[in-house]
């Protein structure tokens, strides 16, 4: 967790506030601490684990903010269609002709 939370701070940290990506970088720091003590403590390095993904979601909203209000544009009206499957299409041909 704390490595890809690393690797998505170095892609994508321009897009968090330096407020925001200094709390993640220290999640990150408190989960690599907890994870190299001698005697490790396996409920308190869950806590730092989730605590590090909540944190990390950050990264994750901003990225997706940035490019939804780019990419959401609507582009023209919704059209409501039927379709139908090929062999429905040959059925009715042959219905026809037997009329």
């Amino acid at each position: 967790m704390a490595y890809s939370t690393e690797k998505s701070l170095t892609e994508y940290g321009d897009k968090l506030t330096a407020e925001e990506k200094a709390e993640v970088e220290q999640h990150i720091a408190a989960v690599k601490e907890a994870s190299t003590k001698d005697d490790i403590d396996v409920e308190d390095l869950k806590a730092k684990v989730e605590t590090l993904q909540q944190a990390s979601m950050k990264i994750g909203e901003k990225i997706y903010k940035d490019s939804g209000a780019d990419d959401a544009k609507p582009e023209g009206e919704t059209v409501d269609a039927e379709f139908k499957d090929k062999d429905e299409k040959k059925d009715e041909k042959k219905d026809e002709k037997k009329d």
